[in-house]
């Protein structure tokens, strides 16, 4: 019977402190990478790079009442791009010859799509604020796209253009193993429901963003 009974409470107190959470989080990042794509025949480089919109969900588990272990996902994506006038030409615009702007363009892409497992402290400062920080481990899969482009906008009408593709540079991948760290203060709407603002900083050895999140999380 004692037994019994100390099985049970071992039991509720481990599903109590091993309550999950689920939440999304959206963000504004600034990504620096120093992954050059270039355009040999041209003698244009570009670097991927610069301000971007990120996106992301996470899923965690309260180990106690302060410490958790959250296992999230992020994505975002960034570009650069080149541009130069070349002048006035006349251009077929579908079987209709018409004088035109030229210009020539190239464009460089980077996505990144990120998976990180992060152990997190939390104090809670009253009965509606939290203070959060986090280390942990990210490991990242990169995704790089280039290419080049003709554009012609006719004089006569700016609404009649065309796009023809000069080159491409073709998709190239990389994966990365890297580190993130997060400081958060959160909002408890209800005991179960949160909202949030994050500062996170991520690097490995082909990027590194530092972002601020907003983030919405229900714990069960």
């Amino acid at each position: 019977m004692k037994k019994a009974a100390l099985i049970s409470l071992f039991l509720c107190s481990s599903s109590a402190l091993a309550a999950p959470y689920v939440g999304v989080q959206y963000g504004i990042a600034n990504v620096s990478t120093d992954e050059a794509m270039v355009f040999v025949d041209d003698q244009v480089s570009l670097t991927p790079d610069g301000s971007s919109e990120t996106f992301g969900a996470f899923v965690g588990y309260h180990i106690s009442d302060t410490f958790a272990l959250e296992f999230g996902y992020n994505h975002y994506q960034v570009d650069q791009s080149k541009e130069i006038f070349n002048g006035i030409v006349s251009h077929n615009f579908g079987g209709q010859t018409l004088d035109a702007l030229h210009e020539t363009e190239w464009d460089a892409d980077m996505v990144s799509d990120q998976l990180y497992i992060m152990p997190t402290w939390s104090h809670t400062m009253n009965d509606k604020w939290q203070l959060t920080l986090g280390l942990g481990l990210t490991y990242s899969q990169y995704r790089f796209d280039g290419h080049s482009t003709n554009e012609f906008e006719a004089i006569i009408n700016d609404d009649i253009e065309q796009s023809v593709l000069r080159s491409t540079l073709g998709e190239s991948k990389a994966d990365a193993l890297g580190g993130i760290a997060k400081l958060g203060v959160n909002y408890f709407i209800v005991p179960q429901w949160q909202v949030g603002l994050s500062a996170h900083y991520q690097a490995d050895n082909i990027a590194s963003v530092t972002q601020l999140a907003l983030a919405s999380s229900y714990h069960f």
